[in-house]
């Protein structure tokens, strides 16, 4: 039973520093300037780098397996920005439990909304928390606040039917109030460094091979803002992908200088055009708001080279806030592949490995903890065998 004052429920990870499983003491990081994260060096070992995959694959997938471990870091717990972005997200989950719990929802709901229904009455008790204690701690969940406060406000209307809750997530058909779950804020923005830094050092082990990347479903932007500016504009071509021309028109403007960024509506959940198109595929929190997660990722491989990379960043475990903000969209219930995570669009880190080898990768690493990962898949050379 979760303690029922807030200084005590956080003592030690939430308190003016933040204490960690290993005993380590983290300053707050508004207190003590994050380390920058240093790219990973290339083992002089290693006796394969990525322009020889597609013939070794077969024979030694264990290579692929050491390709990933030069470009994948390992996750430490104990580093300042990863223990300070794991206790943020840990702040915000339990203050979204709280909220719930604070409000009188409808006995009725409208059927479209059943799903929803049974979720929210999962959700573990977690006693009255205050919003002021738990900014000052992270004030840049601010936004993630705003918006969770501003979808409780018109709940038992949105339950019902009587507001559709697209106007409340992008009022006036703005964006502004989502972004912060995607942007400028500890938790997302580990991640996508983390993914910035494994496209660089797969650029960096490719030694001037020109590299061909697309971004799926890149939406905001927010993983965007990392990956470029770690990658080299020499031998790089970056398409950025969304289903939507709101989104592709926002990132012209926003990433126009860089040069070597090219802008498409794509749809992950449909037969390329053509295969092997690029050396790197990037989907951050996209692939699971796919109807058929296997589809996805078969379509996925075959975008890749034989000698590519799949790169996902996903949520790999339920995640309240999540619910109680994107999971008053229809698409976040819509998958039909019976893999998720009961009462969630979303899949464990161990489901995501499974179904990424099934697809028909050779080897997969990951870096994050039981929450969040960055999952990393050689294609090899299965896709030039299918």
């Amino acid at each position: 039973m979760p303690s029922t004052d807030f200084g005590e429920r956080v003592a030690g990870a939430l308190t003016e520093n933040v204490k960690v499983t290993c005993n380590r003491i983290v300053e707050r990081k508004d207190l003590m300037p994050i380390p920058e994260r240093a790219p990973i060096q290339s083992q002089a070992e290693t006796s394969v780098g990525f322009a020889d995959i597609g013939a070794v694959a077969f024979e030694h997938p264990d290579k692929c397996a050491n390709i990933l471990e030069r470009i994948v870091e390992p996750y430490d717990p104990c580093r300042p920005d990863a223990a300070y972005s794991n206790a943020a997200m840990r702040a915000m989950e339990d203050y979204a439990r709280s909220r719930i719990h604070q409000l009188r929802l409808p006995v009725r709901v409208h059927p479209k909304f059943s799903k929803l229904r049974n979720a929210l009455a999962v959700i573990p008790y977690v006693a009255p928390m205050d919003q002021d204690s738990m900014l000052r701690q992270y004030p840049e969940l601010r936004g993630l606040a705003k918006l969770l406060e501003t979808c409780l406000a018109r709940y038992p209307e949105i339950l019902t039917g009587e507001v559709n809750p697209l106007s409340v997530l992008f009022p006036g058909g703005s964006v502004a109030l989502v972004e912060a779950v995607y942007r400028d804020n500890p938790v997302t923005d580990y991640f996508n460094k983390v993914v910035g830094d494994i496209v660089a050092n797969y650029i960096r082990l490719r030694s001037g091979q020109n590299t061909r990347i697309i971004e799926i479903g890149a939406g905001t932007g927010a993983t965007t803002q990392f990956v470029l500016p770690a990658i080299s504009t020499s031998n790089v071509t970056y398409l950025f992908t969304d289903l939507s021309f709101g989104f592709l028109n926002k990132a012209k403007v926003r990433f126009a200088h860089h040069k070597f960024v090219d802008y498409r509506v794509y749809n992950i959940e449909k037969r390329p055009e053509a295969d092997h198109q690029f050396d790197i595929v990037i989907a951050a929190n996209v692939l699971h708001a796919t109807v058929d997660i296997r589809n996805a990722l078969k379509n996925a491989r075959d975008l890749l080279s034989p000698e590519g990379i799949l790169v996902v960043n996903e949520f790999t475990s339920r995640q309240d806030y999540a619910t109680l903000t994107f999971g008053l969209t229809e698409g976040w219930w819509l998958n039909a592949d019976g893999q998720r995570i009961q009462h969630s669009a979303l899949l464990t880190g161990e489901a995501w490995r499974s179904l990424i080898r099934g697809a028909g990768f050779y080897s997969v690493a990951s870096h994050g903890n039981e929450d969040q990962q960055v999952i990393v898949a050689a294609a090899s050379g299965n896709a030039a065998s299918s």
